[in-house]
């Protein structure tokens, strides 16, 4: 008996497992790094990780000079709380419940860091921000030295 317990256990613990790690979404991003007076100076190519239980997401940037930055972008979002007396009717009285509600925002922002101290710093508009960077979307980053990339992240089929 003890050891299917601990086969059941062993069970458990790999769907449990299995599950939480399928809760992981990637996406993808490209752009162009442009100089100051907006010539084009390579491609970047944008990698991205969200996890489900974050509120963050992890980003790499791929330079063609070879460089990377890595970094996070995190969703704009707003929780709300509304207490509500709704009657139930098996105890015949009011009784209070919580409703909970998340509102994502259209807005991310991104810090990323790449080599000898250079940063890039970014601010995207999602498509449909329920769905994250899975749903597509646009923005621009700007690097510490002074280039700038606009970027598109396309949504996921």
């Amino acid at each position: 008996m003890k050891t299917i317990n601990t086969i059941n256990i062993m069970a458990i613990t790999l769907l449990a497992t299995t599950a939480i790690s399928g809760c992981t979404s990637m996406s993808a991003g490209k752009g162009v790094l442009q100089d100051s007076h907006g010539r084009g100076q390579g491609t970047v190519k944008f990698t991205i990780k969200e996890e489900f239980a974050d509120d963050y997401a992890s980003v790499k940037a791929f330079l063609s000079s070879g460089e990377i930055y890595k970094g996070k972008f995190i969703i704009a979002k707003t929780k709300s709380s509304t207490l509500k007396e709704r009657y139930n009717p098996k105890t015949k009285k009011f009784e209070h419940a919580a409703d909970n509600t998340t509102k994502f925002s259209s807005n991310a922002t991104g810090l990323l860091f790449g080599p000898k101290g250079k940063t890039m710093k970014c601010k995207m508009t999602l498509s449909d921000p329920s769905d994250g960077f899975e749903g597509g979307g646009i923005g621009q980053c700007n690097v510490s030295t002074g280039q700038v990339i606009p970027l598109q992240f396309e949504e996921a089929d």
